[in-house]
């Protein structure tokens, strides 16, 4: 069985170990927070202001699946080839932004990473405070194993053991009777 200062050491230990894990999780905190912020600045104010050359990619890809898939009139065909050529010159220009969606698409993996940092921070914070835990409770076991403590002259003083009556099970024969004040009384409450 271990001894108290060796607890006592452990959970010092412990604790410079906890605080230090704090400090991480709060600077990682920080870093999502300006990630955030960041990705809040160069993301468009409108919608359509800038569109992802990505998004548009899947849109004429997915127009030209459905025409190779599927029969369609003639007509109903030309549009959706129309409508390829105009997603087609969008593409164009929105090769132009590339830049600016590349930049908020590795700052979306950094961000991803720091909250997988932090979920993996959290779970050693969770360790780190169930040892502690343990250890508090060793050290209470052992220090009232060592030293019992007697009941304080207040504490005897105040509850007498002859005055102390157990109380007694109601019978099914009794009746609880309520006065007309206790019915007002329950009824302002309600």
């Amino acid at each position: 069985m271990k001894d108290i200062t060796e607890l006592k050491r452990q959970l010092e230990e412990k604790t410079k170990l906890k605080t230090e894990v704090l400090k991480e999780l709060k600077a990682i905190g920080l870093e999502i927070k300006n990630l955030d912020k960041a990705i809040a600045q160069k993301l468009p104010k409108e919608k359509n202001q800038i569109p992802n050359p990505d998004i548009i990619k899947k849109k004429i890809e997915k127009i030209e699946f459905y025409i190779s898939t599927a029969a369609y009139t003639p007509s109903k065909e030309k549009e959706m080839i129309r409508k390829i050529d105009e997603l087609k010159k969008e593409y164009e220009q929105s090769l132009k932004n590339s830049d600016i969606w590349n930049e908020i698409n590795q700052l979306k993996t950094k961000l991803k990473e720091k909250l997988n940092q932090r979920k993996e921070i959290r779970k050693k914070l969770r360790q780190i405070l169930d040892e502690l835990n343990r250890i508090y409770k060793e050290i209470i076991e052992l220090s009232s194993k060592k030293t019992p403590r007697p009941k304080s002259k207040k504490q005897k003083q105040a509850y007498p053991q002859k005055d102390i009556k157990k109380p007694q099970p109601k019978k099914e024969s009794e009746e609880y009777s309520l006065t007309l004040e206790d019915i007002i009384k329950m009824n302002q409450k309600e």
